[in-house]
């Protein structure tokens, strides 16, 4: 059968406002009804029957961007891991380093976090340079929490030296965290001082303020760099 063009177009109007008339709302996601085995089939008018010989179905999920990338929190993961999950995302960071003349350098840097190992443990890249590119610090943290033993554990691995370095060790007096931030100690392989305390505060969604002093005895303490990070919009 052949329909006339004046009543095909009669009918494309007629289903467009008919489409036009329904409720407008968002995509999303409608769970998919799975069969039900019953031994007699319902009655009643509003019911409509069609034969099914053979099919296929698919199921699309549409996961979020920073999903994707940076991973997910494991449910079942300690909860106290969501204590550094501020830092999964990209971040645009400027840095100032007391120089050895006492001068201040400004830097630029990167710092990149993600969720690995199924949501377990944290792995956060970071990445400095000077205003010309030159590349001075490049390594990545890794940092997970034993439930059993209440600690954590966590390393920086200097990819540029070679080196692990144990972060916030129980013999360094482990991490602290209370309302105003973050604050763990580290013994330094290569640096000029014997003893790193980095400190974060000012934490929120979208910046934090990284703050590191040195020390050669663990009690008397100078400020040697200041990195201010705030969250790429690319995130």
């Amino acid at each position: 059968m052949m329909l006339h063009p004046n009543s095909l177009n009669r009918m494309q109007k007629e289903t467009r406002a008919q489409l036009e008339a329904l409720p407008r709302t968002e995509a999303s996601f409608i769970e998919p009804m799975e069969c039900l085995s019953v031994s007699k089939l319902p009655e009643g008018t509003q019911w409509v029957w069609e034969i099914k010989l053979d099919g296929y179905g698919a199921l699309a999920v549409n996961m979020k961007r920073d999903e994707q990338e940076y991973g997910k929190l494991n449910p079942k993961a300690p909860p106290e891991l969501s204590r550094f999950a501020f830092l999964i995302g990209e971040w645009k960071c400027d840095a100032e380093l007391k120089r050895g003349d006492g001068i201040w350098e400004s830097l630029k840097a990167t710092w990149e976090g993600r969720l690995i190992l199924d949501g377990y443990v944290i792995a956060d890249e970071y990445r400095m340079t000077t205003p010309a590119g030159e590349l001075l610090v490049l390594g990545i943290n890794l940092r997970s929490y034993d439930a059993k033993k209440k600690t954590w554990n966590m390393k920086w691995l200097n990819a540029l030296g070679g080196t692990w370095v144990d972060l916030g060790t129980e013999e360094l007096g482990g991490v602290k965290i209370d309302e105003k931030g973050i604050t763990y100690c580290m013994k330094e392989p290569v640096a000029s001082h014997v003893f790193t305390r980095a400190t974060y505060t000012n934490i929120s969604e979208n910046r934090f303020t990284w703050r590191g002093e040195k020390s050669d005895d663990g009690k008397v303490w100078e400020e040697f760099m200041v990195i201010k990070a705030y969250r790429s919009k690319n995130y």
